[in-house]
C-alpha cells in the first residue's frame, strides 16, 4: 500500500511538471517544485509572428490561463519574497531560445532603491511547461 501511495504522489508531481496547465493547481495547493529562482539562463529572441517551435494556440492558452490568474504570479513572488506587498504581473514579452519558448513577466518592486522588480518566466518545451523562473531583478 505503502508504494501505491508513492507512485500516486510521483505520478501527480511529474503531472504537474508537465502539463502546460498544471501549473496552477500546483501552486494553488503550495507546491512550488516547478518554479526555480534565477533568471532563465539563455538569452532569448523576441518572437515576430509565427515561429516553428510555438504552438500559437497553446501559448494564446497559456497567457490566457496565467493572466485569469495574476494571484498565482503574486503568490510565487510572495512564496519566496514575502516582504513585498504590492505587485502587479504585466507581460513583458514572449521570447524563443532554440526549441524553448519563453513568457515573460515583470512586477515593479515597491522598494525601488534595492530591486527594480520581479521577473517571472514561464519556459515551454514541446508544449509543455518545462520551469517557471523567479528572479529578483536587481537596480542596473
Amino acid at each position: 500500500m505503502n508504494s501505491v501511495i508513492k507512485i500516486c504522489l510521483f505520478s501527480f508531481i511529474v503531472g504537474c511538471l508537465h502539463k502546460p496547465h498544471g501549473w496552477e493547481e500546483c501552486i494553488e495547493r503550495g507546491d512550488y517544485s516547478i518554479v526555480k529562482l534565477g533568471k532563465y539562463p539563455y538569452t532569448t529572441s523576441q518572437i515576430k509572428g509565427v515561429s516553428p517551435q510555438l504552438d500559437t494556440k497553446e501559448l494564446i492558452e497559456l497567457r490566457k490561463t496565467i493572466e485569469e490568474k495574476p494571484e498565482l504570479l503574486v503568490k510565487i513572488a510572495r512564496h519566496f519574497y514575502p516582504e513585498d506587498k504590492e505587485l502587479n504581473f504585466k507581460c513583458q514579452f514572449t521570447g524563443i531560445h532554440d526549441d524553448e519558448v519563453v513568457i515573460r513577466y515583470f512586477s515593479r518592486n515597491i522598494h525601488p532603491k534595492v530591486y527594480a522588480g520581479y521577473s517571472i518566466q514561464f519556459v515551454i518545451k514541446k508544449g509543455d511547461l518545462k520551469s517557471i523562473y523567479l528572479w529578483r531583478v536587481p537596480l542596473e
